[in-house]
This record gives C-alpha cells, structure tokens and sequence, in this order.
C-alpha cells in the first residue's frame, strides 16, 4: 500500500472509532490506554463543527400600551394655572419572549418590522400645563411594539426547532395629567 492510502484509511478509522482518542505528541489511544498508532499529524483528525442559525419572521406587528406611572410629585394650582414637570425617571425594558442569546437577538432584530429599543427612559423636565385651581400629578404610559412571529433554529440547511415568539419593544412615552 502506497502512504497517501494508508494515510486515508487512518484517518477514516480514526474519525469513524468512538473508542480512540488524541492524546499529547499526536499519539492516538484506545480506552484501555494502549497506543495504536505512532504519529499522526494534526491535520488529519478535523472536528466537524455543529453551527446553528436563526431565522425570525413576524406574522403580526401592533402596539400596546403600558401601565401608568407616576413620575411628579402632586402640585395645586392657583388662578393663573400653573405647570407640572417630570421629576421622577423610570425606565421601561425590552422582553424577548424567550430567552435570547446575540445571535438570536439579532435574528429578531432584522426580522420585525420596527426598530428595536431594549430600554426607553422618561425625560426628566419635561413639563405639562396645569388648568387654574386644580390640584394634580404627572404619568407617563409606556407604549409598545410587539411583534408575534416564528424563531426558527437551522443546522446547515435543515430546520432543527420552530417557537412562536412575542417581542415587546418600548417605543415612546405618552405624558398626562392626573387630577386628584
């Protein structure tokens, strides 16, 4: 037998026999420790690397509106009015639906059909006008994008997993009064 052969045929057992392992110096091991082969080159033996892909798609885009939230103090008003400003942050946060490593993040990213915000904070100083002669206080309502749509999981070109997925991305606050 010519050495590319016999090269081969080492090779393919090797990769093909759970039992042998790579040891230091390139030596290669049965699992009673006995060597069964003298040198091997590193390039001989390749992992196959397992990689995955994401892919989302949205079947539904809408928004949603948020609690209210209480981000002044109360103020009275005299006869001239008077005005209300945002004193106390808060701070709305994305939720992924699922639990989402980057790469699935950022599948979601460039499948939904809005931009994605994973925090939205409220502006402090912004300020309403108070009506004469009333006694209030400001909130803010968070508003949402949601998203509804598949996650689906690819290894190579086969599809491995499908999950319906919801996305709540925070997009803006919406300010009011609330009279006491």
């Amino acid at each position: 037998m010519n050495k590319k052969i016999l090269t081969s045929l080492l090779t393919i057992t090797i990769l093909c026999t759970p039992m042998l392992s790579l040891a230091e110096g390139g030596r290669v091991y049965d699992e009673k420790g006995m060597q069964t082969v003298s040198s091997i080159s590193e390039d001989m033996i390749t992992p196959k690397e397992i990689s995955y892909f994401y892919k989302y798609v949205e079947s539904k885009s809408s928004t949603q509106r948020g609690g209210a939230v209480r981000v002044s103090d109360t103020l009275i008003s005299g006869n001239a009015g008077g005005t209300i400003m945002l004193t106390k942050s808060f701070t709305s946060t994305i939720s992924w639906g699922i639990s989402a490593g980057v790469d699935i993040q950022k599948a979601i990213t460039r499948g939904v059909s809005f931009g994605i915000e994973k925090e939205l904070k409220t502006e402090l100083g912004y300020t309403l006008n108070l009506p004469p002669n009333r006694k209030a206080h400001m909130i803010a309502v968070p508003v949402y994008n949601i998203s509804t749509g598949t996650l689906n999981t690819y290894q190579g070109q086969v599809l491995r997993k499908s999950e319906s997925i919801t996305i709540k991305s925070p997009s803006h606050f919406e300010y009011s009064l609330r009279f006491e």
